[in-house]
């Protein structure tokens, strides 16, 4: 089968190869996954480049989400679930950007007949903006949730969420043109400027939020910051600017801000294995009732890799990249 491998850490053009290898097979508690579509994501690069939390042994197969049908199962698997259409996602690198992948049974979650493109997304963005509305505090219906990078795949996905669960989100955005790109799936959304502060209270109408959510990482504007209840909570789970989010001193010690850490590998490990298939379960059925939906740039086939990481790497796209077998 083909097989795109990580051969050495560095740029993607240099250390990925697609290779032809012997299928896998699965063990007693494992099913083999005919791969239909796999995404590409900023922590698959990461990963190529030697940048992510936890990296593999190489040489090392790509790719950590996608979906895929049961051809095969191991001798402890019921053979019923040849023929399911599944989830491949999981805290460990399983290697998506192949013809087939290995699970173990447990994590391979039946996820109906909607769409595999969409359904190929499914197991990081959406996870991860689950588990940052749900699991990190208690949110109650009309809290307010504040957003920096406002129009990230992630944040759009929280917006969704959040209005399907009853929160309310402020997305902070740096173009008028992102604005005008998430106003359908914000309650509201303010540009960065010289009038950030009151354009903010303004959008809350009065109110704080009980959550500041950061994918980007280096200093939080302190009108960000006063946007959140004195108590409330401040996450960052990304660093799109490459620095560390910092809070200004005033809002820890007077404001008793809590900032903390999010990373869905943590997560998955904390949250227990029926409890993971659960939510992938409800998240699938959002996509088949099209509250979930993630804008696609472009599919390619694995033969043309190297067009598609290249693409992926592109300033200004869209929508996500897949692979489509």
């Amino acid at each position: 089968m083909k097989s795109l491998q990580l051969t050495a850490f560095g740029p993607p053009a240099e250390s990925v190869e697609l290779v032809e290898i012997r299928s896998p097979r699965p063990g007693p508690d494992q099913v083999l996954v005919a791969v239909e579509a796999a995404a590409i994501n900023p922590s698959d690069f990461l990963i190529i480049t030697g940048r992510y939390g936890a990296l593999p042994a190489l040489p090392a197969r790509l790719g950590a989400e996608g979906v895929g049908v049961v051809v095969e199962v191991g001798s402890d698997v019921d053979s019923g679930r040849i023929g399911e259409r599944v989830l491949l996602t999981s805290s460990t690198l399983i290697g998506t950007w192949s013809e087939q992948a290995v699970i173990a049974a447990a994590e391979a979650v039946p996820v109906g007949g909607a769409d595999p493109v969409q359904l190929a997304m499914l197991g990081i963005n959406p996870a991860t903006a689950y588990g940052l509305l749900r699991d990190v505090v208690p949110l109650q219906s009309g809290d307010w949730v504040v957003q920096t990078g406002g129009n990230s795949a992630v944040s759009r996905t929280v917006s969704a969420l959040a209005r399907h669960y009853g929160y309310r989100t402020l997305n902070l955005v740096r173009r008028p043109e992102a604005a005008e790109e998430i106003a359908g799936i914000s309650d509201a959304v303010v540009v960065i400027d010289e009038h950030l502060g009151e354009n903010i209270q303004k959008a809350l109408g009065g109110d704080q939020a009980a959550l500041l959510l950061d994918p980007i990482g280096g200093p939080l504007p302190a009108d960000a910051a006063n946007a959140v209840r004195p108590g409330g909570t401040v996450v960052t789970y990304g660093a799109m600017s490459g620095g560390s989010t910092l809070l200004p001193p005033g809002q820890s010690v007077f404001r008793q801000l809590v900032l903390r850490g999010f990373w869905l590998n943590h997560w998955r490990a904390a949250t227990p294995t029926a409890d993971i298939a659960r939510i992938y379960r409800e998240l699938a059925e959002l996509v088949d009732n099209g509250v979930l939906w993630s804008a696609v740039d472009a599919t390619y086939p694995i033969t043309e890799f190297s067009e598609a990481l290249a693409h992926a790497q592109q300033p200004g796209r869209t929508g996500k990249v897949l692979f489509r077998f």
